[in-house]
């Protein structure tokens, strides 16, 4: 089915870690006065177009501790240049810029500078009496001058901007001139899920388009098929040069990342290759390996893309890496830099989650280990059958079955009933399914069952339909549970088949898988997905589909998918609701949804008809809706769909918030009747075009208590008048009916 540093970072509590597995996330940093590492600056990407620009030459600023006017090379601006950053002078070398602005606001400073060292070097930019260190690359010699540009934080009237060579900065450099320029606004970050809305995480999550960076800042796009349009806020940052990085100083102490990232493929489709070096302060603590192996896919969508260029365009540009980086200390700055060991021709990275990860936890009562059955953590053999073997001997003893910290190759899915799994934590157990596009993963048959604590790390490199390769696919009894579980590069993460009843997921993170993230398939009912993260999927993040693939038609009834936050879905909705009924979808996130989808749709499409009230409250979308798959054009924020069969049921959407839809708000389309459609206490702000839009053949709607802002075309448009109704059903504001 289809389904400066201005950052982003998320509140955290001080409970120990036992007791903050997950901690509420709450936006707290996403204007352009925001410090990070030092108050009253704010390193951002590359100068972004500017209003005003003054050029400062600093051959006549203040120079101090041995800095002095130099001509002996060329290619400078003004009357001379500034040298005497030597190491004679390390500590004391300064020149002071007397600066003035005519109003408040966001500032780029760029400083024309000569490196002709051969490495990068740094000095300290102090403004106001704030300071922070900076980094310059290398110039092609020292007649060859480059720029290095942040943001800061202005008042009105004067400031002074001093470069430095600190005792901790390694200097050597020429300084020509400071250029201080008005800016255009950053990229849009999210605005705060002020209500709670989405996971609570045990991380932050910076992005890059709004940080320091000497790289590009791309511009920002939502056209299928290019990078920025895949990227959170729909813009990144790209690396191209030795010596150019990207920077976050961390807001809370840290020993692990993720980062998301994109390489450019080979010619021939082959996976390519390369590090990226990361910095903790001035010392590299990882060569991150990175590979378009997952990702860089050409083609129309879903299972016809393949990874050889084909005359289709590409798309699924980004995977993602993790990494142990030892503790970092809360202020630490942390570098994405490319090397010259870094050999890609371009870096293309949108954000790190920074994360202190606890230790690995012991083995609980009840469980016996995996290495009592003859299995090495961490060996590189392939235990499949060893694994197999220890299910079937637990099966009906009531013992589960421990996996300690280390990494367990499989080369086929694992079946079994009735046994509990237990990791060490998702961070230290790994399920590794072998090779290249292997079937794997966990197919419990019935029974109560957990599974928990662990990764499951596939191998499928595109979308293959007919590979048995879900994370975690079955028939879950009563009362079972699947939490803090992470699942990557397989075909779908968690699938439910026809019988499941009462299974509850919670803290999963599900990212760059192919198709759906949870898909609560026909047959399923009493279940829920709550608490959980998806990213950068190829269909539905989550799915309540009436569907069966093995005979029949069943509903899925009485599903609760709440507070989960999905971002970057690439061809697909970030939750879709397939029929069935009493299905409650509430104070979810969703952000960026690029192709073929909505924010969230309830719809025919697929399925079989619904058997009762679909409610969708209390959630906020953001930058969603896009581009259609031919039947539809322009797809909303929320999407209302009588596709294949008429929507008979209540479908009750309320209080949810959208923002920046890429087109309407609400959209309601083709061709069959929406019966009973209730909007109620919703805000629109921003639409592309309408805020709620109607292409429906017949029904009607009720619209009540809606607000809607800033709408491109309108508040309302209704395609058909005389088959679908919009009633008024009072205290609207910005709806003409």
């Amino acid at each position: 089915m289809q389904s400066g540093q201005n950052l982003q970072l998320f509140e955290r509590d001080s409970r120990p870690p036992q007791a903050r597995r997950h901690r509420s996330r709450t936006l707290i940093a996403a204007s352009v006065t925001v410090a990070i590492g030092v108050a009253g600056l704010i390193v951002a990407s590359a100068a972004p177009a500017s209003a005003t620009s003054t050029q400062y030459e600093a051959e006549q600023a203040t120079l101090s501790g041995g800095a002095v006017v130099a001509t002996d090379h060329t290619g400078y601006t003004g009357s001379g240049f500034v040298g005497g950053y030597t190491d004679a002078n390390r500590g004391t070398a300064t020149t002071t810029f007397a600066v003035s602005a005519a109003s408040a606001g966001t500032y780029s400073a760029t400083l024309r500078y000569a490196d002709g060292t051969g490495s990068t070097r740094t000095l300290t930019l102090t403004v106001d009496g704030q300071s922070q260190q900076i980094s310059l690359p290398a110039t092609a010699d020292w007649n060859s001058w480059a720029n290095s540009t942040v943001n800061i934080s202005l008042a009105a009237g004067s400031h002074t901007i001093a470069y430095s060579y600190g005792t901790a900065d390694n200097g050597n450099v020429n300084l020509d001139s400071l250029t201080v320029a008005t800016v255009s606004a950053p990229p849009v970050v999210d605005p705060p899920p002020a209500r709670g809305e989405g996971a609570s995480v045990p991380y932050d999550e910076y992005v890059a388009a709004t940080s320091e960076t000497t790289g590009t800042v791309l511009a920002p796009s939502r056209t299928y098929t290019t990078i920025a349009s895949e990227s959170t806020g729909r813009s990144a940052v790209q690396l191209t040069a030795t010596g150019q990085y990207v920077r976050f100083t961390l807001q809370h102490a840290a020993n692990s990342v993720v980062v998301r990232y994109s390489l450019p493929p080979k010619a021939d489709g082959s996976p390519n290759t390369a590090t990226l070096s990361l910095y903790a302060g001035s010392t590299q603590v990882s060569d991150l390996p990175l590979t378009t192996k997952f990702s860089n896919l050409y083609g129309n969508g879903y299972d016809t893309d393949q990874h050889v260029p084909n005359g289709n365009p590409a798309h699924h540009f980004y995977d993602e890496v993790r990494a142990m980086i030892g503790d970092q200390p809360a202020g630490t700055v942390i570098t994405l830099k490319k090397d010259a060991a870094d050999t890609a021709s371009s870096y293309t990275i949108d954000l790190i989650d920074t994360e202190q990860v606890a230790p690995a936890l012991a083995m609980p009562g009840g469980y016996r280990s995996i290495t009592d059955f003859g299995v090495t953590p961490s060996s590189g053999s392939d235990v499949t059958t060893a694994i197999s073997s220890a299910l079937n001997q637990l099966q009906g003893t009531g013992t589960g079955l421990w996996f300690p910290a280390g990494s367990y190759l499989t080369s086929s899915p694992l079946s079994y009933s009735g046994v509990n799994i237990r990791g060490a934590g998702m961070w230290w157990t790994t399920l590794q399914v072998a090779g290249t596009d292997t079937s794997g993963g966990l197919r419990p048959q019935g029974g109560t069952v957990t599974i928990a604590d662990l990764t499951i790390s596939g191998s499928q490199t595109h979308r293959d339909n007919s590979a048995d390769a879900a994370g975690i696919e079955g028939v879950f009894g009563t009362g079972s549970t699947i939490s803090n579980v992470w699942i990557e590069h397989t075909k779908v993460g968690i699938w439910t088949n026809q019988g499941t009843n009462g299974l509850s997921i919670t803290g999963a993170r599900i990212r760059d898988v192919w198709a759906d993230g949870v898909h609560f398939n026909g047959g399923t009912s009493n279940s829920s997905v709550k608490q959980s993260v998806f990213r950068n999927l190829g269909d539905d993040a989550i799915a309540v589909d009436t569907e069966t693939f093995n005979g029949g038609q069943t509903s899925v009834t009485g599903s609760v998918v709440d507070h989960n936050t999905i971002a970057n879905i690439v061809q697909a909705n970030g939750i879709g609701v397939y029929g069935g009924g009493d299905t409650v979808v509430s104070n979810n996130l969703v952000t960026d949804s690029i192709a073929f989808g909505s924010g969230i749709t309830v719809s025919s499409r697929f399925g079989t008809s619904f058997t009762g009230k679909t409610t969708v409250s209390g959630n906020r979308l953001l930058r969603t809706g896009g581009a259609g798959p031919g039947y539809e054009d322009q797809i909303g924020g929320i999407w209302i769909v009588a596709d294949h069969y008429q929507l008979s049921q209540t479908i009750e959407v309320s209080s949810n918030v959208v923002l920046d839809s890429t087109y309407a708000g609400v959209k309601i389309s083709y061709p069959n009747q929406v019966a009973d459609l209730r909007l109620s206490g919703n805000t629109i702000n921003g639409a592309g075009t309408y805020g709620i839009e109607v292409r429906a053949t017949s029904g009607q709607a009720v619209v009540s208590s809606t607000t809607v802002t800033g709408a491109t075309n309108g508040g309302l448009h209704n395609g058909n008048p005389s088959g679908f109704t919009v009633q008024d059903g009072g205290n609207n504001t910005g709806i003409t009916f």
